[in-house]
């Protein structure tokens, strides 16, 4: 069992991952704040499974760091989301100019 461990925002948090009957990986969180743990008062309703544990690890620190800003009122920011909303601009750019799309650096 493989081990990741991040501090962030005043909480430390440890991601254990594990291997399920299937062969996938998924990560395991338990948070803490000056040495004491804390209940799981952040559950995940569903358990993302990967392919390798640094994936699992990956996913749990992003996933905790996520929790920990969105219960503290902070946008969270999401390389996923960030993503998708690039392929939807690009998308309609593509759409609106159907013989090219000139893009500009902003000057």
């Amino acid at each position: 069992m493989r081990v990741g461990m991040d501090a962030f925002m005043g909480f430390n948090f440890v991601v254990e991952v594990h291997q399920n009957e299937r062969g996938a990986w998924f990560a395991k969180i338990e948070f803490s704040r000056d040495g004491r743990p804390l209940v799981d008062v952040f559950p995940r309703t569903t358990q993302p499974e990967w392919l390798t544990d640094e994936e699992a690890i990956r996913d749990g620190i992003e996933w905790a760091r996520r929790t920990l800003m969105q219960q503290s009122g902070r946008p969270s920011h999401s390389w996923v989301a960030s993503r998708a909303r690039a392929y939807v601009w690009a998308r309609s750019e593509v759409d609106r100019h159907p013989d090219g799309t000139t893009f500009h650096n902003g000057l």
